[in-house]
């Protein structure tokens, strides 16, 4: 089945793809592509994971080989390049492997937020057409097994494979009859794939679900096309040589796009953090000698405002981009007294960077304003709507 036969979009003017063309902002790769040749270029980067219950650190180099491992698994499986598969994890190596290894195999990835329950995942696996679902068996609240067993025997007509991440040593049972379960530890005995995927640029590469705030999740469709483009804007907001702490899941845009894509495409060392806790945070800067505070306004306000918080802490950010919800002026004026060079933007899911300042433009343009239109990048506005198109949309 052809995506446009699976999720029908709008035919993009011939103009438009010849200016986004010709501006750079669309090539023919594709993310996997990107994803192979960043991990191959910086072989000695650093990816860690700063956890209680499952801290973990490799290199770019160790990262691929065990991607391409799941790549092979689901291969094996029976799961083809092309077809979807949702993962559901925190910021847990598995969760890197997922997000780098189904784009290396040209899978069509389908990232959930660790927190979202039962009704709404398997609303996703239904909706998306997931062949397979990675997720734990349990974690905070959630029971991740009963998603998939306790399902009615028509809820998830595609599925047919779910994969498990064990959080402790009590058995894993097998799954309803029609799905088969795997654990991640079958993927540690696989051979490294050799082959990746090749899907067509213009195909869907990322099913993105919203929290469905009022309705049901919204997936938001992203090509290989878009999301690469995405990454060129977020690119202005990676500070080079100065990593950060991140505590946005990964699941998520912001922290599939600031926490493990734009630094991976730059050859930056990645630090995640599975539960922010501020006081955690703060050590873990000291410890590591990196920043944080990017994301949403409450990953800086954290620290900032946090009894332990040092001017050796405030030394180590050297750059914060803020986004995905309301930045308070007097946040950026208390970060700014701080030394903390403070940018702001604005976007959505859909079309994750529509405007945004730089780190060098006047102070109260970048705390009072989510700054101008991004290049490349149309807005107009009309009564209680805001319209915007760009080669990331």
């Amino acid at each position: 089945m052809t995506d446009a036969t699976r999720w029908p979009v709008r035919e993009i003017p011939a103009g438009l793809r010849e200016r986004y063309s010709s501006e750079g902002w669309w090539t023919d790769d594709t993310l996997g592509q990107v994803v192979d040749a960043s991990l191959r270029s910086a072989p000695d980067a650093l990816i860690r994971v700063w956890s209680d219950v499952r801290p973990w650190q490799s290199t770019y180099a160790g990262v691929r080989t065990d991607a391409l491992r799941l790549v092979q698994s689901l291969t094996d499986a029976g799961v083809q390049p092309g077809e979807v598969v949702a993962f559901q994890l925190p910021n847990w190596r598995e969760a890197v492997l997922a997000f780098y290894g189904l784009a290396l195999g040209g899978f069509v990835l389908v990232p959930i937020v660790h927190i979202y329950g039962h009704k709404e995942v398997r609303f996703i696996l239904a909706q998306s057409g997931a062949r397979a679902y990675i997720s734990p068996d349990r974690y905070g609240h959630v029971d991740y097994l009963d998603i998939v067993d306790g399902a009615a025997p028509d809820a998830l007509p595609e599925l047919d494979l779910h994969l498990v991440v064990p959080t402790s040593n009590a058995p894993v049972p097998d799954a309803p009859a029609r799905i088969r379960r795997m654990l991640w530890d079958d993927i540690e005995q696989s051979a490294p794939a050799t082959e990746l995927g090749a899907p067509d640029p213009d195909d869907v590469c990322v099913l993105a679900y919203t929290s469905g705030t009022t309705s049901d999740p919204k997936g938001v469709m992203h090509t290989h096309r878009t999301l690469l483009a995405e990454l060129a804007h977020i690119a202005l907001w990676v500070p080079r040589g100065a990593p950060n702490l991140m505590g946005s899941p990964v699941t998520h845009a912001t922290g599939m796009l600031g926490a493990v894509l734009a630094p991976m495409q730059l050859g930056e060392d990645i630090h995640l953090i599975d539960r922010w806790d501020p006081t955690r945070a703060l050590q873990i800067m000291l410890e590591a000698g990196i920043g944080a505070g990017t994301g949403a306004s409450v990953f800086l306000s954290s620290i900032i405002d946090h009894p332990d918080f040092t001017p050796e802490h405030a030394a180590m950010i050297r750059g914060v981009g803020l986004g995905g919800a309301p930045v308070p002026l007097a946040l950026a004026e208390r970060a700014a007294s701080h030394g903390i060079v403070l940018v702001r933007a604005y976007g959505s899911t859909e079309h994750p960077s529509i405007t945004g300042s730089r780190f060098d433009d006047p102070a109260d343009k970048r705390h009072a304003t989510d700054g101008p239109a991004l290049p490349g990048v149309e807005i107009r506005m009309v009564d209680g709507e805001i319209w915007s198109r760009g080669p990331d949309l």
